[in-house]
């Protein structure tokens, strides 16, 4: 059960690298802005089918994304030295180790 757990765990956090990455990439990766269109539309009166009203939405959710986009970017640093999206990784590889950090390397002595 507690391995179940884990597994269960370790796919939540791979989905949220990839939710973090398609929000740093912002644009249509996530929330296309016709979708989001169609379903304000679907919750508004009929009058919101105006084009002033549609750029207006619209601008406002490329807004949001833009926050959005600076506010995961830290997350979204890579250091690995593979591309992320090339090798199917879904983690998040903003962690930096460095070279006297790793447990095999010598220490200076101290």
């Amino acid at each position: 059960m507690a391995k179940a757990n884990t597994s269960s765990e370790d796919a939540q956090k791979c989905a949220r690298g990839k939710v973090y990455r398609e929000i740093y990439k912002s644009g249509e990766a996530y929330l296309p802005t016709i979708l989001v269109l169609d379903a304000v539309e679907a919750c508004r009166s009929k009058d919101f089918s105006t084009k002033s009203k549609r750029q207006g939405i619209e601008q406002d959710l490329k807004t949001l994304k833009e926050f959005a986009k600076n506010e995961v970017q830290a997350l979204c640093v890579n250091h690995s030295m593979l591309s992320v999206e090339d090798a199917g990784i879904d983690y998040l590889t903003c962690v930096k180790v460095e070279h006297n950090e790793l447990p095999w390397a010598k220490s200076d002595g101290k």
